[in-house]
Parts: C-alpha cells; sequence; structure tokens
C-alpha cells in the first residue's frame, strides 16, 4: 500500500494573521454566514495549513469569518508535503464534496421542520418554503394540458436514469406539473 503523500504534523491554535489563503483556490464561500455559524458554534472543525508557509489548504472562508469576527486565533491541522501535493489537497477539498448525491431534499425538510434554531445553520424560513413548494406534487385539477379531459393515457410507461436524488426529485416536479403520474422507483 502506498504511503500517503501528505503528513500530519499536528492541531494547535495559531493566530489568524499567521495564515494566508492559497493562491489558487477557486472557491468563493458566504463568509457572513460561516460568520454566524461560528458565532453560534464555534469553530467545530481545523483548518488544514501547510507547514511551513502557513498556506491554507482547506477551510479558507472559516479563516475569513474569524478574521471578520476578529477573531485572534483559530485551530488548525498542520500538514506537510510537496507543492503540487499541496494544489491537489486544496483542490480535493473543494470538489470531493460535490461529487456525492447530495441532501436528500425530503430528509431535509424533515430535520427543518422541527424545532431547531435555524441560526447560524445557512437555513431560512424561505428555504424551508421552496422545499415543501419543490415536494409538494402539483394538483392535477390545476393543468390539464395534456388531453381533452385533463387525463393522461396511463398505459404506457418510461424509466429515466438520473445522475442524482436533486435531479430526480426536479425532475419528478416537472413531469407532475406537466400532468404525468410520475413516481420515484
Amino acid at each position: 500500500m502506498a504511503r500517503p503523500q501528505v503528513t500530519v504534523i499536528g492541531t494547535r491554535e495559531m493566530p489568524v494573521d499567521a495564515l494566508h489563503p492559497h493562491p489558487n483556490n477557486p472557491n468563493h464561500g458566504d463568509i457572513d454566514t460561516l460568520s454566524e455559524s461560528l458565532a453560534r458554534f464555534g469553530q467545530y472543525r481545523a483548518i488544514v495549513v501547510w507547514h511551513p508557509s502557513n498556506t491554507i489548504l482547506a477551510g479558507h472562508h472559516v479563516w475569513r469569518a474569524a478574521k471578520l469576527r476578529g477573531w485572534e486565533t483559530v485551530r488548525v491541522e498542520l500538514v506537510d508535503c510537496d507543492d503540487d501535493t499541496a494544489t491537489a489537497l486544496m483542490l480535493a477539498d473543494n470538489r470531493i464534496a460535490e461529487l456525492g448525491p447530495g441532501i436528500d431534499p425530503g430528509e431535509l425538510l424533515a430535520v427543518l421542520n422541527t424545532d431547531i434554531d435555524l441560526a447560524g445553520t445557512g437555513y431560512t424560513d424561505e428555504d424551508i418554503d421552496a422545499l415543501i413548494e419543490k415536494l409538494t406534487p402539483p394538483d392535477p385539477d390545476d393543468d390539464h394540458s395534456g388531453s381533452d379531459d385533463g387525463k393522461r393515457d396511463s398505459g404506457i410507461g418510461v424509466r429515466v436514469s438520473c445522475s442524482s436524488n436533486d435531479e430526480r426529485d426536479d425532475l419528478l416536479v416537472e413531469l407532475r406539473r406537466r400532468g404525468y403520474d410520475a413516481e420515484a422507483v
């Protein structure tokens, strides 16, 4: 088995002003929302910092939010690696989270529809309303575009493969909006 190309040195507190962002980081996050999250929850995840240059490889936006809040120190995980590996790690951190099937809207709505305080989560009441609208099948009496009597012939079927749960849910909503009897399989 090949050894990892990154050596973890350890976790420690470092001055916010001693760190600097990776110059090629393509990710631009919502610093204000992260700042609200830091105010409520604190820093629950270390920023990954390339030693000895103190370049941030993962956690750029947490660092920026901490600066915005006036924090003097942040918790970091120091790592050592070569230049190319440092850039690859930064890119991997930005990309890998995007590759999964994503957040299941139904499961998310079930959690958001509880009495939890949404402060610092990035979710709003408007997000909940949008999820409800997305997941609510349209009233079949609202759209009669399929035929003269407003009903479609249900004797013919089609199976569609989607690349994610979100894509599937969006397609189901659109098909139902058009009056089709569609369901997830």
